[in-house]
């Protein structure tokens, strides 16, 4: 006696493999975009991406705030000004005149900033020469303000896509 069997299925991994590449575009541009919401959302909060608070701006550096000015040799001379900025992050860390808080985007699948992003993550010393001779130098601390998170919604889209792709 012979028992023939038809087996179906519901389900296409040809179809999938074809939509891997447009599936992993889409979430890596959705993640590209949760990181640029987190990372605004860090600068505006003044936290790092852990959360912990990010150290407040030195005496100086709200003076120059107050002042409109921009300094040190890590400024491009045809960027340092002594007076004239507008100062819309108050005294808050990393948005004094809104440029890399408003250059945080995700461009296709990555995210971008600004180049001094990068020195403001991790920290640097800059001199500036005093009017009245000599060097005057200081160190700006660490501000890790930059998140790559993946939110949940972000994940559940993914898994949606790859369940759909699956499905003849």
């Amino acid at each position: 006696m012979q028992i023939k069997t038809k087996i179906t299925t519901n389900v296409s991994f040809d179809k999938l493999l074809n939509k891997i590449p447009e599936i992993l575009d889409v979430s890596l541009n959705r993640i590209a975009n949760d990181s640029a919401k987190l990372s605004k959302s860090n600068i505006n909060k003044s936290v790092d991406f852990q959360g912990t608070p990010l150290k407040g701006l030195s005496e100086a550096s709200i003076n120059t705030r107050n002042r409109g000015g921009l300094v040190g040799t890590n400024i491009p001379l045809n960027k340092r000004k002594s007076s004239g900025l507008n100062n819309i992050g108050g005294s808050k860390p990393l948005k004094y005149t809104g440029n890399l808080f408003n250059s945080i985007k995700a461009n296709k699948n990555f995210l971008t900033m600004a180049g001094y992003a990068k020195d403001h993550f991790e920290g640097f010393t800059f001199t500036q020469r005093k009017q009245t001779g000599g060097v005057f130098k200081a160190s700006v601390p660490p501000r890790p303000f930059i998140a790559s998170e993946i939110s949940k919604k972000t994940k559940d889209s993914f898994f949606k896509d790859l369940e759909k792709a699956l499905l003849k």
